[in-house]
Order: C-alpha cells, then sequence, then structure tokens
C-alpha cells in the first residue's frame, strides 16, 4: 500500500535537479510505501537527460512514476500529478528544492501512527547559498497532534504561507479541489480551502525542507497576464463560497489583500488602484459592510491590513517617503 506520493514538477530545472533527486537518495529510510511521481513539463533544457540518469536508481528505492507532457504551466502539472499519485497522503517537491535526509523517517512516523491526521505541516531553510541558510518558518501552531479551532485557522489565514511543499494532504481532500490553472499563487488560490476543512493536523517544528531563493522562478516573475488570472480565479471562488461562512469569507479579504500587494509592488499607482477598485467592490458586492466589520471584530484584523485595505494608496505613500528620506540622509 502507498502511504506517500512525492509529485515533483520539472520545467528547465537542469542546473538544480541532481541535487533534488540526491536529496532522495540520501534519505533515512527509503521504502516502497513512499511513491515518486515525475512530470517534465515540456523542459527545454537537460531536465529530461537528468531525470532518465537518476530513473534507475530512484527505482531501486521507491516505485517510480515519470511522465512527460508538453508545457502546461504549474498548476496543470500538479494537477496532472495528483491524477498519477495513488498514496493516501499527497506532497509536493519543487525541482528546484530539496529535503533534509529525516524527512520521509518523520512524514511516515506521523501517517502510520496517526491516520486521522488530515494534514502535515513543516518548516523549511531558505537558502541560495546551501552554506548561508535560514529558517524559515511556514506554521504557527506549535507542534504535534492538534485540533483546529476557528481561531487557529483564522492564524493560517493571516500568516498567507501557503507553499504546496509546506503541507503533506489527505488525498480524499483533492478529490474536489485541483489547483485552479493560473500562471502563479495557485497554492495561495488553493490550501485555505482545503485547510478550512480540516479538522486534525500534525505540526512539526523542525526544518525537513530546503527551499531554494531561485530569482528565475515565477514568484519572482509577475506578468499582468498572472494577476488577471489571480482576479478571475477569486471572483469565481467568491461567486461559490457560502456568505454564511465566515472563514471562508475571510480568506476571501485575505486574497484581495494579497492582490492588492502584487498589483501595487508590481504596477504604476493609478494602475494598481484602478484595479483593486474594482476587485474591492466586487467583494463588497458579495457581502455587505457591516458583515466584513463583523469580521474585523471577531478575528480582530490587524489594523494595518485593515488600512492598506480600505486606503491602498498608504503603501505607496510609505515607499516614496523612505525614499526621499533616504535620499536626504545622505
Amino acid at each position: 500500500m502507498v502511504l506517500l506520493s512525492v509529485i515533483i514538477p520539472v520545467y528547465n530545472a537542469g542546473n538544480f535537479l541532481s541535487d533534488c533527486f540526491n536529496s532522495l537518495l540520501e534519505q533515512s529510510i527509503k521504502s516502497r510505501k513512499i511513491e515518486i511521481i515525475i512530470i517534465n513539463d515540456g523542459s527545454l533544457d537537460n531536465s529530461e537527460q537528468i531525470i532518465e540518469q537518476f530513473r534507475v536508481d530512484l527505482s531501486k528505492d521507491y516505485l517510480v512514476k515519470i511522465y512527460s507532457q508538453n508545457n502546461q504551466g504549474i498548476a496543470k502539472t500538479r494537477n496532472k500529478g495528483l491524477d498519477l499519485a495513488s498514496g493516501e497522503y499527497i506532497a509536493f517537491l519543487d525541482s528546484d528544492d530539496m529535503l533534509s535526509t529525516e524527512y520521509f523517517e518523520k512524514i511516515l512516523n506521523i501517517i502510520e501512527k496517526n491516520n486521522s491526521i488530515d494534514l502535515i505541516e513543516i518548516n523549511a531553510y531558505k537558502f541560495q547559498n546551501i552554506n548561508d541558510k535560514k529558517l524559515f518558518q511556514c506554521h504557527f501552531h506549535g507542534s504535534g497532534e492538534i485540533l483546529l479551532t476557528n481561531n487557529a485557522k483564522k492564524s493560517s489565514l493571516e500568516a498567507l504561507k501557503w507553499f504546496a511543499w509546506s503541507k503533506i494532504i489527505k488525498k480524499a481532500y483533492y478529490i474536489d479541489n485541483y489547483f485552479p490553472e493560473v500562471k502563479s499563487y495557485e497554492d495561495q488560490l488553493l490550501f485555505p480551502l482545503i485547510f478550512i476543512k480540516c479538522k486534525k493536523i500534525w505540526a512539526i517544528q523542525e526544518p525537513l525542507y530546503y527551499y531554494r531563493q531561485n530569482q528565475s522562478s515565477l514568484t519572482h516573475n509577475i506578468k499582468l497576464s498572472h494577476l488577471e488570472d489571480f482576479y478571475g480565479v477569486f471572483k469565481q471562488q467568491l461567486s461559490d463560497s457560502d456568505a454564511s461562512n465566515e472563514l471562508l469569507i475571510l480568506n476571501s479579504f485575505y486574497n484581495l489583500f494579497v492582490y492588492r500587494y502584487l498589483l501595487f509592488e508590481f504596477y504604476p499607482p493609478h494602475q494598481a488602484y484602478a484595479s483593486f477598485k474594482e476587485a474591492k467592490r466586487c467583494f463588497f458586492r458579495y457581502i455587505k459592510k457591516n458583515k466584513m466589520l463583523f469580521l474585523i471584530k471577531k478575528y480582530k484584523i490587524r489594523k494595518k491590513v485593515i488600512l492598506l485595505f480600505f486606503f491602498p494608496y498608504i503603501s505607496v505613500i510609505y515607499k516614496y517617503l523612505f525614499f526621499i528620506l533616504k535620499n536626504l540622509t545622505r
């Protein structure tokens, strides 16, 4: 029986792929209960050759599935991995990242002893140079088994740390929840919806993942079409949401806050403001303003977030003031 499926989407990752695969071969335990799914998403570099080089060695220790396709993008590639997965739990590994040597040992131990766990959260090291790694805190729930309350879920919604690799989730939760087909931030749009449904999680404080700060990744190369995709999915999720579910509304609020951040980070203020104004109008059309005020009061949303939501130009003013003061002090 396969307990854990690890999905590895690969696109032009030749510079880092050997490190990624070696981290699988260097695990403290290896098991046929673990399935490795490698999907080559139309790579144009030497990724396919590296996959073939490691195929035999990986197959000695794990069940291995390798699939090649024309370039579809990260969301469709992850969804293909979900279709191919036969494990009880699903994990994701980015092709430019690595696992700690104890990753499989820790995760399998939890799965085998606690089948009622819906989701496992892990922390990571982030790095550009492996010799200069830093702790990357991805959750704030303590450690061990945790029954999720609404307040605990609220804390996670506010933290906005929904990296696919940081959550190991029961496959059953993906049956009606696939990644929305956007160019980036697909995990931000999917994982909160799954997390809200979870009842019991297991939190691991020690870092079990090495997250590479890769400047060529999609996260660091946002395009206008990416934001349009994000906003389109946001509107669809909002229309599909139960208006009486406070956590879903709260999640929509934070997704709108992410959209606001991306707009003002990558586009001129006048263009960003116009787009955000329309998005905010859409949000308030769905819920009454008194519902928003109720959520602010009940969940104690941070004042800074509220100010940036209602008065988005504040962040632009801060930037210009900082720039002026910096030049004056030279």
